[in-house]
């Protein structure tokens, strides 16, 4: 506190004695008094709350350099590929990765197999009796392949045929279509049909048109990959 006169009566608290109005020192001591001003000092407003600061959008992170000194750094691009919550991504790089690994093995492994589901050779003889009237085999291809069909009457004429069917199984349809596209084959005579076939399910057939009595052929079916 600093120096200065009383503005109201009071008592030294050396001497206890009475002080004049307005004296800065006691008469009776010699104390000097301090002043303390009888106004209080108005009360503090609160200070203001800061405003939040709005801090800046983080940056996105920086690509990864190339691991090699001295060689520019260059992104990767991307596919994005149908399918799933989010689109997935696959480098372009990973494709052509891909189709040279298929190259470098000759293609062995993205390669359709050739194959046939069935017999895909067959030397008989056979006799087809009355009650059966026909004689035959189904298979199924896939893939591509030759195939050449040999039938000898030995007995009398048979009628051969082979055609493309809907199954695995010969249906009525199909038994209509290999009718309609049969060949007669004369006694003591030799038929052969050959071709490529594709991808799908096939039979040949053997069909005796005499139903009184057996009748002997020999039939030869081969079929070999392109």
């Amino acid at each position: 506190m600093r120096e200065g006169a009383y503005s109201t009566r009071v008592i030294c608290s050396a001497c206890k004695k009475p002080v004049a109005q307005g004296a800065r020192q006691c008469p009776s001591c010699g104390r000097t008094f301090a002043v303390r001003s009888a106004a209080a000092a108005p009360p503090r407003k609160p200070a203001p709350a800061p405003e939040p600061e709005l801090l800046p959008p983080e940056p996105e992170p920086a690509p990864a350099r190339s691991a090699l000194p001295g060689r520019p750094y260059r992104p990767r691009r991307t596919v994005p590929l149908r399918g799933g919550g989010k689109a997935a991504q696959v480098t372009v790089g990973g494709i052509i990765s891909l189709l040279v690994f298929c190259g470098f093995l000759g293609l062995r492994v993205c390669r359709v197999v050739n194959k046939v589901v069935g017999k895909d050779y067959v030397d008989v003889t056979v006799t087809i009796k009355p009650e059966d009237h026909v004689y035959g085999e189904s298979f199924q291809v896939d893939g591509s392949f030759r195939y050449s069909l040999e039938v000898t009457a030995l007995d009398g004429p048979v009628h051969m045929a082979l055609s493309s069917i809907k199954g695995k199984q010969v249906a009525k349809e199909d038994a209509a279509v290999l009718l309609a596209g049969a060949e007669e084959v004369g006694k003591g005579k030799t038929g052969a049909k050959s071709g490529t076939l594709r991808s799908g399910n096939y039979a040949w057939v053997v069909i005796s048109p005499d139903g009184e009595k057996p009748v002997r052929v020999k039939i030869k079916f081969h079929a070999t990959e392109n």
